[in-house]
């Protein structure tokens, strides 16, 4: 694909992005992402295959950005649990955030559990590895200790992972980022060597 090819298929994406943003899923046609692009409909329809194939390039364009920063904050940080508290932070970002609707917000998290659940299965796995990764290295290094809450790394990570995606799925507010960080404060005395 020529890079002209390769920014007007990013541009439909930003356009559409908006639009499920402001519209939701069900709401959103071609004919409106075509204009948020402008665009034609026919140059759309030769880079994507429909409007669930843009909502999931969209999707995996979020997944992709926020696995990225989770490899970045593993390099950066020596301390276990910010890696864990910034990995969670950015996980806690939405791929449809700010959205003030809650009848979109519905609408968008409907459509995801719909259409892109093989997507999200990935990217709970990438977490949950890396989580597990970090921990085992913490474990290593004796920066953590698992004794107390009887859980090997791989326990730990799927529980870690369980509950943010749980409380992000329950809230759209800042509530949700709050409970995230006190819940890792316990996970962090928990597992004081």
């Amino acid at each position: 694909m020529s890079n002209q090819s390769n920014d007007r298929k990013q541009q439909i994406l930003d356009a559409a992005r908006k639009c499920f943003l402001q519209f939701g899923y069900n709401t959103t046609s071609i004919s409106m992402i075509s204009r948020y692009a402008d665009t034609s409909r026919v140059t759309i329809h030769k880079l994507f295959s429909g409007k669930e194939d843009i909502f999931r390039q969209v999707v995996d364009q979020h997944f992709k950005r926020t696995q990225q920063q989770v490899k970045n904050y593993r390099l950066q940080v020596s301390d276990i649990w910010q890696v864990v508290e910034n990995i969670v932070m950015a996980l806690g970002q939405p791929v449809f955030h700010d959205i003030k609707d809650k009848e979109v917000h519905q609408d968008l998290v409907k459509s995801c559990m719909q259409h892109t659940q093989d997507l999200s299965q990935a990217q709970r796995q990438f977490i949950r590895e890396n989580l597990c990764s970090l921990f085992e290295h913490a474990r290593d290094n004796q920066q953590i200790s698992l004794k107390r809450i009887d859980m090997d790394c791989l326990g730990l990570a799927q529980s870690i992972e369980t509950n943010v995606y749980g409380l992000l799925h329950s809230n759209i507010d800042l509530e949700a980022h709050h409970a995230l960080q006190q819940t890792l404060k316990i996970y962090r005395a928990a597992t004081q060597p």
